[in-house]
């Protein structure tokens, strides 16, 4: 897959970085991801829309093989200390959530170290061999420093 002209105006701030490139953005152009249906609703939309202005596609349905981190609405509920601080809280699960996908498809290492709730997607996560932290049999793991 090759990136067309109106993919590299559209994606011009991500080919710029040395990390992400042209073949990173085409790895997020070829990944579709599910948003779980226990995700709690705001981080889950949250997480959809960063991740289609990165370019992955958010799916309704259909099968999908790439683990994704979501908190539930519980564990949300859990983490915001005072109510009026959930949708705060779940605004951050959802962008924090999202990073973790675009970190894995392009090979960088994850930073969560505790399961939420699995988002999945269609695209085989990368070996351990090549430094990514998420595996499509277990939760992400933290590289050693």
């Amino acid at each position: 897959m090759s990136l067309g002209e109106h993919d590299r105006r559209r994606y011009a701030r991500h080919l710029a970085i040395a990390e992400l490139g042209e073949s990173g953005q085409e790895r997020l152009l070829a990944t579709t991801v599910r948003l779980a249906p226990t995700a709690h609703p705001f981080a889950a939309e949250v997480a959809g829309r960063y991740l289609a202005a990165s370019g992955v596609t958010v799916a309704e349905s259909g099968r999908c093989a790439f683990p994704v981190l979501l908190a539930s609405p519980g564990e949300i509920t859990a983490r915001a200390t005072r109510s009026e601080l959930e949708r705060v809280e779940a605004a951050l699960a959802g962008t924090l959530a999202a990073l973790e996908v675009v970190r894995g498809v392009v090979g960088w290492e994850t930073r969560r170290r505790q399961p939420l709730s699995p988002l999945v997607g269609d695209r085989p996560a990368p070996s351990s061999a090549e430094g990514a932290g998420v595996r499509s049999d277990a939760a992400p793991t933290e590289k050693p420093r």
